[in-house]
């Protein structure tokens, strides 16, 4: 919502400012017989715009801010329900007022030289038009990407005021000039005055959200995202795009990273080819190198994130080795699974929060997911990354269309170290699991290695994570609207007002899944083939008793009361005692080290 009221009013505020700016130089134009200079006191006025807003822009994080000022208060309270609207106005009426009155001012110009009504417009049009075309091709794929946003919007800003005032010299000499230098001279002053670290300085309270000591290590402006690099005061360190951190090296963050990489691979027990949607820090593409595959893709949209990657958190992802294994593309996951003809065993869809950017959405969509179901081989497995802080009706919406287009939909939550992100997994094709294919698959060596990070020291502990099979989510999401392009539900439906003033969105879903879903029928789920009849009681008791003892170790996720968890975390430990993801929580909540 935030997004469409952004748009939306931008748009508004300024087609509206341009078309009043057209009939305001149309007037002018019939009081003049100097076009050119009304052009040239007007046209730096939106350079002089574009600098001082830059200026601006530390100092508003928060519009609620703007109530502070009571005049605009009393200006603009009648839009108090829409602060985007009032944003938009702040910030976009002036200058594109002023570039709608240049427009006629431009056209008188060119009449007064000679020919006819209809040619100088069309003249003046086209020009106009081609400006545009090139002002956003040189801003977009060369000034940014080779400058920065701030020495960018300073650059144009100056070049529209002294385009201003080099028509003044060429048409009026003497007090007229010296009045339009007035413009530009104020340019120069505010360009020295202001800050030389606005842009670094926005990017960080972005990822702060104005609550957390977090400091900027580095940032790349580049032509699909702003990349950045922060450390917050624990030590920890995340990269962002366009201010959502996607990824970074605490455990919590790790832990989505690890599952999302081994837990797919393992259940699948033979993967020659996968590929993952999204880079992040790295480390997801790291772990599928534990499991040998020969056949390794990565799709991301933006080269900024790699690099900075690589430059940040080498100590967990493959750093110079990257191409050596990992064959890197880079564009949108959604145009590259729509047209590529190359079948993979296992899909993994790292992508960014649902809801946060409009691109994010449509790979949540069923034509993404039909489209990701094409590109599997017969026994393929599709997974992606899902958070669990989201509006109820977002959450099953998803659950709801992924379960429409595959198989067999596992809903996994890894459950070591607390945290808002889960998996969904399903199948091209419903079939049982090979259970003695999946250990083997587990017991590689650096597999094991790299699943102890997160509490998980066998294959029953991974199988553990499994929070919800396929006939619970059926229940679960129950009539929940399907996702898809044609009908963008999540895009519309989620809310990220709603998420930051409910801080416990993420425990509220979980006890609901808790309290709505059954146990997992692992002798559906699973094919133990293989086994003996007594080693096959005895892995379904191990996992019957991993699940009775994770339903506590989830349920005290859910308690805002310390004393109410360490309770639910001892019942747990009475049932399995070695159970890690139990014995971290009771070293948290009593203080042992």
């Amino acid at each position: 919502k935030a997004e469409i009221y952004t748009f939306s009013s931008v748009l508004c505020v300024y087609l509206f400012g341009y078309a009043l700016g057209v009939f305001a130089g149309g007037i002018l134009v019939k009081k003049t017989s100097r076009p050119l200079y009304l052009f040239g006191l007007v046209a730096p006025l939106v350079g002089l715009c574009g600098i001082v807003y830059l200026m601006a822009l530390t100092h508003i994080l928060d519009t609620r801010i703007l109530w502070n000022y009571g005049l605009l208060k009393f200006l603009l309270g009648i839009f108090g329900y829409l602060p985007h609207l009032y944003m938009s106005m702040l910030f976009f009426f002036i200058p594109s007022f002023c570039m709608g009155v240049c427009f006629p001012l431009l056209v008188q110009a060119q009449r007064n030289t000679g020919g006819t009504t209809g040619d100088t417009v069309s003249k003046a049009y086209g020009i106009n038009t081609l400006g545009c075309v090139f002002g956003s091709v040189v801003t977009g794929f060369f000034l940014i990407p080779f400058f920065g946003s701030q020495t960018s919007m300073i650059l144009l800003g100056l070049a529209a005021a002294f385009s201003g005032l080099s028509v003044l010299f060429f048409v009026k000499k003497g007090i007229g000039t010296v009045i339009g230098a007035i413009i530009p001279a104020l340019c120069v002053i505010a360009v020295f005055l202001q800050p030389k670290d606005i842009i670094p300085k926005w990017i960080n309270k972005c990822e702060g959200k104005g609550t957390y000591t977090v400091r900027l290590l580095d940032f790349i402006e580049g032509i699909t995202t702003t990349a950045s690099v922060h450390q917050y005061s624990d030590g920890s360190t995340v990269i962002s795009t366009a201010g959502v951190n996607v990824a970074g090296d605490a455990l919590p963050l790790r832990q989505t990273q690890k599952m999302q990489g081994h837990f797919p691979i393992i259940m699948h027990g033979n993967t020659k080819s996968v590929l993952t949607v999204g880079f992040g820090t790295g480390e997801l593409t790291k772990t599928l190198t534990y499991h040998n595959i020969p056949d390794i893709t990565c799709v991301e949209i933006s080269p900024e994130m790699v690099r900075l990657s690589r430059r940040y958190f080498s100590g967990i992802n493959l750093g110079g080795d990257l191409e050596k294994h990992v064959r890197m593309v880079y564009m949108d996951a959604k145009n590259f699974m729509h047209l590529t003809n190359k079948k993979f065993d296992v899909i993994e869809n790292d992508c960014v929060w649902p809801g946060t950017f409009a691109e994010s959405s449509s790979l949540y969509t069923r034509e993404y997911f039909l489209d990701a179901r094409r590109c599997l081989n017969d026994s393929g497995l599709f997974s992606t990354w899902l958070t669990l802080d989201l509006p109820e009706t977002t959450l099953f919406s998803i659950i709801k269309t992924f379960s429409s287009v595959f198989e067999n939909t596992l809903f996994v939550y890894p459950n070591y170290a607390p945290d808002r992100h889960i998996l969904l997994v399903g199948q091209k094709n419903a079939h049982a699991y090979s259970y003695l294919d999946a250990k083997e698959e587990f017991d590689k060596q650096q597999v094991k290695e790299s699943l102890s990070l997160i509490g998980i020291s066998d294959l029953n502990d991974l199988l553990g994570s499994i929070l919800a099979d396929y006939s619970s989510l059926d229940t679960l999401s129950g009539n929940a609207a399907i996702n898809s392009d044609y009908f963008p539900f999540v895009e519309f439906d989620m809310n990220r007002a709603h998420l930051i003033d409910d801080k416990y969105i993420t425990w509220k879903n979980l006890e609901t899944i808790l309290r709505k879903t059954r146990r997992v029928d692992y002798n559906r789920l699973l094919s133990f083939t293989g086994l003996d009849s007594a080693a096959q009681e005895e892995t379904r008791g191990k996992l019957a008793m991993n699940e009775d003892a994770n339903d506590y170790l989830l349920e005290s996720f859910c308690r805002h009361s310390a004393e109410e968890r360490l309770s639910l975390v001892n019942k747990g430990l009475t049932i399995a005692p070695q159970n890690q993801g139990l014995l971290r929580m009771r070293q948290m909540l009593t203080g042992n080290r």
